[in-house]
């Protein structure tokens, strides 16, 4: 039963990591090509030289731009609160101990499926028999009721976004988050086709970012009065069922944040995407303390020209473009202890012999994957009469988790073009998908103001491009990304006029269905 390999991946993610085993972030594009700051937050980037501002998780490489602190808006009193009780999901909430899922039998209701989770039994109604079916409550108790695809759903949020798509959006086991101008929306999606609204504990003060983990979500507010506020919350693995809480607190800090990423085990990085202040970073590990200092530290030996792209475990990593042999070389280095005293670069690696030429501008694209994978799309670059053209986009895991050499040989190519600027924007956001699958965007080929939605496929030793695909009328730098442990999705903003309601949506992809 697909409910209880489910539930079962939930009980092994929650005994290997702690509250936040990971986080994605993905940066204002109108922010990200200008080099300056997201809202809210008062982030401005910094410059990178050639290889421009980077981008949090799943962001794109910038231009260049000078780092400036500070926002509107006060920061958040610390609250550490907690609630109880009322049934959001569409299960019937938890029952007694267990020790395997045949203990978790509801013999009053055949439509009360019942799982083992950490010792405790859970039920849902009805569960998905399988990854692309679903069931419905009749007379005789479930029956089979309908089959979905790669793009399964989509969400009308129904509100307006708290910042872009790709600042609203997180996504946590079978959870995925919203952020809006009047709180923090979510869904448990276990049913793609029909997902459950489910009440969050709002944090006190207006979201600026959100930060998806494999147990949690990071929320992001205001910096203001030497304050920043942070608020974070875990996915009830066991209460699937329950209100989800949040903890909130008021850190010092008076400077400003870029980027964010995941810290494993059970941390995050935040990011100034400063050149001239070596790129300073933090690594926090939750729970915090309210009235701490959130403390920044250079990137010791992070070298010149470069631009933090991306995190792998406790270390993070930097990229540049080379262009001194006249032909830009793709140049990747890790940053070891990152966010701490001592943190130290451990040298660069030129990638040129694997990848050719690499493209210029903003059209790099990078994600942080849970587990310290690391994935990177760009424009493949080819000759015609000695000028460089992009012909396709190309995805790579050049770093694996826990590895120090990169390598960008196992590659797999998106879509094809007319030859186009080597410096074209066609790779859009990417969303790891539980952990063999990623879900990938980039601009349609007939029409690039849309975005092509693909899946990947990928083990130690290759990636493969899987069939399905789905065209979304929005391009691909406007869209919002985030993964689960199933499911994958993306937020397209609102195209409504007032005093229309606003049409933000969130659009659910199968990655394992046809």
């Amino acid at each position: 039963m697909r409910a209880r390999s489910r539930l079962a991946v939930f009980s092994t993610i929650l005994a290997t990591f702690s509250m936040f085993a990971a986080c994605n972030l993905d940066l204002d594009e109108s922010l990200i090509n200008s080099g300056g700051g997201a809202s809210s937050g008062g982030a401005s980037g910094g410059t990178a030289g050639s290889a421009g501002s980077a981008a949090g998780s799943g962001g794109q490489a910038g231009t260049s731009g000078s780092s400036s602190g500070g926002s509107a808006g006060s920061a958040g009193s610390p609250m550490g609160g907690s609630s109880s009780g009322g049934a959001a999901g569409s299960g019937g909430g938890t029952g007694p101990e267990c020790s395997n899922p045949t203990d978790c039998v509801d013999d009053t209701d055949p439509c009360n499926v019942g799982d083992c989770v950490g010792g405790q039994c859970v039920f849902e109604t009805c569960p998905p028999v399988d990854l692309c079916a679903t069931q419905t409550c009749g007379s005789m108790g479930c029956e089979a009721s309908a089959t979905y695809s790669f793009r399964a759903h989509q969400l009308n949020v129904g509100e307006d976004l708290a910042s872009s798509p790709a600042n609203s959006i997180a996504a946590s086991g079978d959870f995925v988050y919203v952020a809006t101008k009047t709180g923090l929306r979510a869904w448990r999606v276990t049913d793609p086709t029909n997902p459950s609204s489910v009440t969050v504990q709002q944090p006190p003060f207006a979201i600026s970012r959100l930060i998806g983990s494999d147990t949690g979500v990071l929320i992001l507010g205001p910096i203001s009065a030497g304050k920043v506020s942070l608020a974070w919350l875990e996915h009830p693995l066991s209460r699937p069922d329950a209100i989800i809480d949040t903890t909130a607190v008021a850190l010092n800090f008076t400077s400003s944040i870029s980027a964010g990423y995941p810290s494993a085990p059970g941390g995050f990085f935040l990011v100034r995407n400063n050149a001239g202040e070596f790129y300073p970073a933090a690594r926090l590990v939750p729970p915090l303390q309210p009235n701490s200092a959130l403390t920044y530290h250079a990137s010791a030996g992070i070298p010149a020209n470069s631009a933090v792209i991306a995190s792998s475990g406790t270390r993070l990593v930097t990229f540049r473009l080379d262009s001194t042999s006249g032909m830009p070389h793709p140049v990747f280095s890790i940053e070891d202890s990152a966010g701490t005293p001592s943190a130290q670069n451990s040298g660069e690696q030129d990638l040129f012999g694997s990848t050719g030429e690499a493209s210029t501008g903003s059209s790099h694209r990078f994600l942080s994957a849970p587990d310290g994978r690391l994935f990177w799309a760009s424009n493949t670059i080819q000759r015609e009469m000695d000028a460089p053209v992009t012909k396709s986009i190309t995805v790579r895991i050049p770093l694996e988790p826990g590895g120090s050499m990169f390598d960008a040989t196992r590659s797999v190519q998106l879509e094809s073009y007319a030859s186009v600027s080597p410096s074209a924007q066609l790779a859009g956001p990417m969303a790891a998908v539980g952990t063999e699958r990623v879900l990938v965007t980039a601009a349609d080929p007939s029409n690039t103001s849309n975005s092509a939605v693909r899946s990947v496929k990928f083990d130690s030793a290759s990636m493969t491009l899987e069939p399905e695909r789905f065209v979304i009328p929005f391009t691909a730098s406007s869209l919002g990304a985030a993964g689960g442990t199933t499911f994958g999705y993306l937020l397209s903003p609102s195209t409504a006029t007032p005093p229309s309601t606003p049409n933000a949506t969130i659009h659910i992809f199968a990655p394992t269905c046809s």
